[in-house]
């Protein structure tokens, strides 16, 4: 019960486990109690239910026998296949990285990311058990790895697998192909994958062309939504007949035929080391599915990729790359071609996106590749879900379609990557935002049933409301209807304070908790912040991402990551054809210069294409100059003043010839405006803009920038606290106290209590006498003066004596004197000669003070000091049953020494 109590006391009301779980809709029982076989026989015995799965999954995962091992001429289509078309090819450095020999390091870290909490593999061994014995066990799995890379087998039982099925959502349950297999590997041979995909990983760009994003690194889900939009566009206004196919594999990574694989490793010239290190995982593998109740019966697998396999995703990528190479090459499957650039097919995994013209001849080379794809690879596209969103198509041209083709037509939109694609750009919104506001809302509406603390209610927000909220903002891109967003936000806003009254101003709730505030999320900032975040995209070089690709060309011969930065003065009047880069243009012009995104004279003006530099209208004079990256205004000069002929020549390559080139560029920077211009430091945004690529947690850096901006109003509670008691706060001090309230315990709850005080949360006698006249503002405690928050909290003489008190507890635990600071006692700011410690140990030992003032907040008594007491060792209990738990006893010891040698 102890232990039970410690896990709510941590976890409780925070973003983890029990607060998911929560607010999670209840989910339906996941037994599994019966089951039709293949004759449509009802089973029921859990050995006959798992005998069922048996045979079923036998089948999958061996459904071209005669494949297993493969025929030569099985192995001919498939090098006929591959060699058919340009595949890239592994570079002899590259090869090197993938093929050393496992080491130390590697397999540490390796363990060190493996979930805790996660499920073992039949063998039993946790995540935890590694971790723990990762000095022991580090070498001996170093051992092993090498061997097995060398050639030697693993174990038969590594490379068992247990089974687990889950029912798939809206699916027949009663059908074993109604759920979905996932794989529990033995964690030794989970290990071995993580550390191969880790190695495959840093070289897949160089070898998968931009037109897959899954699983890629550096590549996300929303540039294929954002292309697909695009597209849409492109398809609408040109009004020839054309389509979107999107493609949905049949169980597209348990089909995967190794044959295959291992030829194209063999091809695309991945070190046979490599090979051989990737073969072992597919030498004889076995899975048992569990079903409670049942025996182990476990079958052999012949084809597919593990689910659960950190390896399985970046074979599948690879697995499917000469496929997409074959439609970008064919001559007679035809898509969007902008400024010589041909646009046809998008993947994320197994879901691929076709955008088509010439429908008729283009799905014909389409469905013959496929055939032909499925006979060497066992990849097999299932019509029943693969559908056709058509544009300028008559009736009888689709219906022709179906009867040839046998896809399915959508009459308005299709679904794909977790949004709707209509066919008009401007239902983008419409068909997207509206059911998913409504569904949130009565989700919360939901929620308020549930018993979710203050803090808890903005933790359900950021946990489980934003990022659903935040993929659309990302995927989609077209602007927001700004009153649809101020409703659901109005709705947030009332879920928090549970429909109550707003006891905590607006821009207070949604300031970060490290400056002073709630950190609710603001959900036009985090809008902005995702539109931005593609901004920052649209600077990476080129063929490096397809949707910037297609947006510059559509905006040929401007450049945008050039034409942005022009004042819009000296913008071409003409406006930006492409409605999704229309929109990241109106936003970046929006926040600009409000946000100092940019600087007034920004280094970041480009040189060519200016109309304040009219020879730049034409690079080509300046070919060498564009060549050597000299593209900015800040690319001539530092903050010493502009580069040199001969300093520009070494870097840049130029020519004598160039001398005269470089003197007009003198000119045309020697300019007052100019000059301002290429000595300008860089902003927060620019600096982003010239890494290249987007880094990593790139959306959240730029909320925590719009939210934190100075143009935010000054704290009304730091105001109003410094007016009651008298005095200012200096310096940082109150970035002090807000540091304390975050980490004054792991509690949620004890964290809140801190909140309230500050945040002046507390009804008061004042407050309630202004809301109802007939109420008297007199003090609870019967002194006879006015109960402000500063009277209840501090200056009432029986608070007073209160903390009296609780100033010689603090002067007997430290042995030291501790003076009687407002600031110190309500809010914890930490005393200057106390220990990082001690100050940790004091910020408790008044915040339980101040709980037990809040447990009788509204009584004429005021709590006894034995309650602090007892408030204290509930909280050192937690804290110490925390710490064996995290294996954290010596800085919890350096926290309670004092309390304990006090003897309380």
């Amino acid at each position: 019960m102890t232990w039970s109590k410690r896990r709510y006391y941590e976890s409780a009301n925070k973003m983890d486990t029990l607060l998911a779980r929560q607010i999670r809709p209840r989910p339906p029982a996941t037994r599994i109690t019966s089951l039709r076989d293949s004759a449509s026989r009802s089973i029921k015995s859990p050995q006959n239910i798992k005998q069922t799965f048996t045979d079923y999954y036998s089948s999958v995962y061996n459904h071209s026998p005669l494949h297993s091992p493969p025929t030569s001429s099985h192995l001919a289509d498939i090098n006929s296949f591959l060699s058919s078309v340009d595949l890239p090819k592994l570079l002899s450095t590259q090869g090197e990285a993938l093929a050393k020999d496992f080491s130390l390091e590697e397999i540490s870290e390796a363990i060190v990311s493996l979930k805790p909490n996660k499920a073992p593999g039949p063998d039993g061994y946790t995540a935890r058990y590694y971790k723990t014995f990762l000095p022991i066990l580090g070498p001996h799995l170093v051992t092993l790895f090498n061997a097995v890379k060398g050639g030697s087998p693993f174990p038969s039982d590594s490379l068992l697998a247990s089974l687990v099925v889950l029912p798939k959502p809206g699916k027949d349950l009663s059908n074993p192909s109604g759920y979905r297999p996932i794989s529990l590997l033995n964690l030794d041979v989970k290990i071995y994958a993580k550390v191969l995909a880790t190695r495959l990983n840093l070289l897949l760009p160089f070898i998968i062309h931009p037109d897959q994003v899954g699983f890629i690194q550096g590549r996300q889900v929303y540039e294929n939504t954002r292309r697909a939009a695009g597209a849409i566009w492109h398809l609408e206004t040109e009004g020839q007949p054309s389509l979107l196919l999107s493609l949905d594999a049949e169980k597209a990574f348990d089909r995967i035929e190794w044959p295959f694989l291992f030829a194209l490793l063999e091809h695309m010239s991945f070190p046979p080391d490599f090979c051989s290190a990737v073969q072992a995982l597919y030498h004889n593998p076995r899975a048992d599915v569990v079903v409670p109740g049942s025996q182990t019966s476990p079958f052999s697998i012949h084809n597919g990729t593990r689910q659960g396999c950190p390896l399985s995703p970046l074979l599948f990528a690879l697995t499917l790359e000469p496929l997409l190479t074959h439609i970008r090459s064919s001559p007679d499957i035809k898509g969007i071609t902008v400024q010589d650039d041909s646009f046809k097919v998008s993947a994320y995994a197994d879901d691929v996106l076709l955008t088509l013209t010439s429908p008729e001849s283009s799905l014909t080379a389409t469905s013959a590749l496929l055939s032909r794809f499925s006979a060497v690879s066992g990849y097999k596209v299932n019509l029943d879900k693969s559908i056709i969103l058509s544009f300028h198509l008559s009736r009888t041209g689709i219906q022709d379609l179906i009867a040839r083709f046998g896809f399915k037509i959508a009459s308005t939109s299709i679904p794909y990557l977790g949004i709707y694609l209509p066919n008009r750009y401007k239902d983008l919104y419409k068909v997207n935002y509206p059911p998913l506001y409504a569904k949130l809302r009565r989700e919360m509406e939901a929620w308020n049933r549930e018993c979710i603390s203050w803090l808890g209610r903005v933790h359900c927000i950021k946990m489980n409301l934003l990022p659903r909220l935040l993929y659309l903002f990302q995927a989609l891109p077209s602007p927001v209807d700004p009153s649809d967003l101020r409703f659901l936000q109005s709705h947030i806003d009332a879920f928090c304070v549970e429909g109550g009254r707003r006891r905590v101003a607006r821009s207070t709730l949604y300031r970060p908790r490290e400056l002073g505030g709630l950190g609710l999320p603001n959900l036009q900032w985090y809008f902005q912040a995702a539109q931005l975040s593609q901004v920052v995209a649209l600077h990476s070089p080129p063929n490096t991402h397809r949707w910037v690709d297609f947006e510059s060309a559509c905006m040929f011969p401007e450049e945008p990551r050039y034409w942005m930065w022009l004042p819009k003065r000296l913008r071409p009047k003409e406006p930006v054809p492409c409605p999704p880069l229309s929109h990241s243009m109106a936003i970046w012009d929006s926040l600009a210069s409000s946000k100092k995104l940019r600087q007034v004279s920004s280094s970041m003006l480009p040189l060519w294409r200016n109309p304040q530099f009219p020879l730049g209208q034409a690079p080509d004079q300046f070919s060498r100059f564009v060549k050597g990256g000299i593209l900015r205004f800040r690319d001539l000069r530092d903050h010493t003043g502009l580069y040199s002929f001969d300093s520009m020549s070494a870097h840049s390559q130029l020519l004598p010839q160039d001398s005269f080139r470089y003197m007009q560029l003198h000119h045309f920077t020697s300019t007052i405006e100019n000059k301002m211009s290429g000595s300008s430091p860089l902003t927060f945004f620019e600096h982003l803009c010239l890494s290249g690529d987007p880094p990593r947690g790139l959306i959240s850096r730029l909320y925590t920038h719009l939210s934190s901006t100075p143009s935010l109003p000054t704290i009304t509670y730091m105001a109003a606290w410094e007016r009651d008691l008298g005095s200012t706060l200096e310096g940082d001090e109150w970035l002090d106290i807000w540091e304390a309230a975050r980490k004054v315990s792991i509690c949620t709850t004890l964290q809140e209590q801190g909140l309230k005080t500050m945040m002046r949360w507390y009804t008061t006698p004042v407050l309630l006498h202004k809301a109802n006249a007939a109420i008297p503002d007199d003090c609870w405690r019967g002194c006879g003066e006015r109960g402000t928050q500063a009277h209840m909290w501090w200056s009432c003489p029986a608070i007073s004596k209160y903390w009296d008190s609780v100033q010689a507890l603090v002067e007997q635990i430290f042995g030291s004197g501790v003076p009687k600071d407002p600031w110190m006692y309500l809010f914890a700011n930490p005393v200057p000669d106390f220990t990082i410690h001690h100050n940790r140990l004091l910020s408790k030992i008044l915040l339980a003070a101040r709980k037990a003032v809040a447990e009788s907040w509204r009584s004429p008594r005021l709590p006894p000091q034995r309650r602090i007491l007892q408030i204290m060792e509930h909280i050192q209990l937690m804290d110490e049953l925390s710490a064996k738990l995290h294996h954290t006893l010596p800085v919890y010891q350096k926290v309670w020494d004092v309390w304990d040698a006090f003897g309380v």
